[in-house]
């Protein structure tokens, strides 16, 4: 008894060390600005000016919460179970692929550090922004004008998540630094599929993808026109599909597949269901990834991609699409070189 008791008691200072480093482990690997790390550490801490928190301090008579008036407003309550939480979090999960409802439970003081250890960085990434922006709307309504909506607020996660990612800007303690924004690729008989798209308001849109293996070799090159599309993320997901099954027809090799679109990288990745606008599309990639031997899909950032991005422009001014296996067109051929070189520096 008295050893759960210690495990569990965050104020036990042997628990208490470790869980410290276990969250500043996984804060500071995620790529979000430090004020959004800053407020993450208050929430683990409880250290957030909750009405549970301001009451215990006298501050307060009355701890129900003003934003639902359900419950007493503590901190899970406030960025989880609140129902203005819980609307953006239905909102969101029409763009991300964001964890399952059913680990993001309060187990206890240290829920918050739970639930961090289960996701992985890009899922860490998503639900420190979305704690955040709750907790934005929960001031907004009680401090506030009351002008900060849901749909607005959700859309602005996806937007900020997506230039923060294309950035390839992780800030740590020490302040900024550039992630590498090279093509690379470190395992022997692997090969990486890395596809990009171009996409206009008209629905006119192209898609491009390379396949290279460990060496920097190409084994197949491919672009392609689209007409009538909806979105540049529908055109991102078709590049997946349509990279995977010529990847799943022609390589049969394990495979990296890399875009630099963080919405679909993360609806690729997720192990429930997807139900956004691309549900359909995500199933048919995933399927296509059963066919080969392994695939894992990886989030890069704009200047990895840059072979892609190229072949994509070549389908949109040529309006042509093709497929070459082990070649490619002249227009990427000091694109090629440049990755080479770098691949054979490292």
């Amino acid at each position: 008894m008295q050893e759960n008791l210690i495990e569990h008691n965050w104020t036990s200072t042997s628990s208490s060390k470790e869980g410290e480093r276990k969250l500043w482990e996984n804060l500071w690997s995620t790529p979000v600005p430090e004020k959004v790390k800053i407020f993450a550490w208050r929430l683990a801490n409880d250290g957030l000016a909750t009405l549970q928190n301001r009451k215990r301090r006298n501050l307060e008579q009355n701890s129900t919460c003003r934003v639902c008036g359900s419950d007493e407003e503590g901190a899970f309550h406030a960025v989880v179970s609140c129902t203005k939480a819980k609307a953006l979090r239905e909102e969101l999960r029409k763009e991300w692929a964001l964890v399952p409802e059913k680990i993001i439970t309060n187990s206890g003081p240290d829920w918050f550090i739970c639930l961090l250890e289960k996701i992985d960085v890009d899922q860490r990434a998503q639900i420190l922004l979305l704690f955040w922006r709750a907790w934005h709307l929960r001031n907004d309504v009680i401090h506030g004008n009351g002008t900060s909506f849901v749909v607005g607020s959700a859309k602005y996660l996806v937007s900020y998540l997506s230039s923060l990612l294309n950035q390839g800007i992780v800030e740590d303690g020490k302040g900024k630094q550039q992630i590498s924004q090279s093509w690379t690729l470190q395992r022997s008989r692997w090969v990486k599929l890395n596809v990009d798209v171009a996409f206009q308001d008209s629905g006119e849109a192209s898609l491009g993808g390379i396949i290279r293996d460990h060496n920097g070799d190409t084994i197949l090159s491919m672009w392609c026109t689209l007409h009538h599309c909806a979105s540049a993320e529908e055109v991102e997901a078709l590049a997946c599909r349509e990279g995977v099954r010529l990847a799943a027809e022609w390589v049969r090799r394990p495979t990296i597949l890399e875009s630099d679109c963080s919405n679909v990288v993360a609806a690729l990745r997720a192990t429930t269901e997807n139900r956004g606008r691309t549900s359909h599309i995500i199933k048919e990639t995933k399927a296509a990834m059963q066919m080969l031997p392994v695939c894992e899909v990886k989030s890069v950032r704009r200047e990895c991609n840059r072979v892609a991005n190229e072949l994509a422009q070549l389908a949109k001014r040529t309006v042509h699409s093709a497929v070459w296996r082990e070649n490619a067109p002249a227009c990427i051929s000091e694109l090629l070189l440049e990755d080479y070189k770098t691949l054979i520096s490292r």
